[in-house]
């Protein structure tokens, strides 16, 4: 077995932190009296932004998690904060590994909950999750190879034909509407 460890992101818990840092952001803009002008900036603005990136900073341990994995021929042993999730191959149903602003990783097991692994490279070192989704995914193609399984690889939502179509026509609109603001 081999052993992988890489950084994940609470992305649930990292959108509630942002949205509440949002908001006290602007709750402390408002409750503070008016500080005036410094070099054209609103004091109570930067004071309120600050106030909110401040909080990301501080609770960067809380939506930022260290893994490991154990990979194997037949199976992978995720380690989540002491707790263990055993996926054998055999038993999987289909898997999707999405690379973009960072690295994206579900499993499906048949009758489980999906596993769902995700690590953006904004907050945490998405290559560390990349490296071991590049040899998982050797693995399974192996698998799949050496017992003729019906394993599934789901494609991630570029590699959908109807996206190349969506992106022509949504380019298309943009250039039209840029053209069109120009001549008018």
């Amino acid at each position: 077995m081999q052993e992988y460890r890489f950084e994940y992101t609470k992305t649930g818990l990292l959108i509630s932190i942002a949205i509440g840092s949002f908001i006290l952001g602007i709750v402390v803009t408002m409750i503070l009296p008016d500080l005036g002008l410094l070099l054209g900036i609103h004091l109570n603005a930067a004071i309120g932004v600050a106030t909110g990136i401040l909080i990301l900073y501080l609770t960067r341990n809380n939506y930022k998690k260290s893994s490991e994995a154990l990979l194997s021929n037949e199976e992978v042993i995720f380690k989540f904060d002491g707790i263990e999730s055993k996926v054998r191959f055999q038993h999987l149903e289909y898997y999707k590994i999405e690379y973009g602003n960072g690295v994206s990783l579900n499993l499906k097991m048949q009758d489980e909950p999906v596993i769902s692994i995700g690590a953006n490279r904004n907050f945490c070192d998405a290559s560390l999750l990349g490296s071991f989704c590049i040899k998982l995914e050797e693995n399974l193609l192996a698998y799949k190879v050496r017992n003729n399984a019906g394993l599934v690889r789901r494609p991630s939502v570029f590699e959908h034909q109807y996206m190349l179509y969506f992106l022509l026509i949504a380019t298309g609109i943009i250039i039209f509407l840029t053209f069109q603001e120009t001549v008018n």
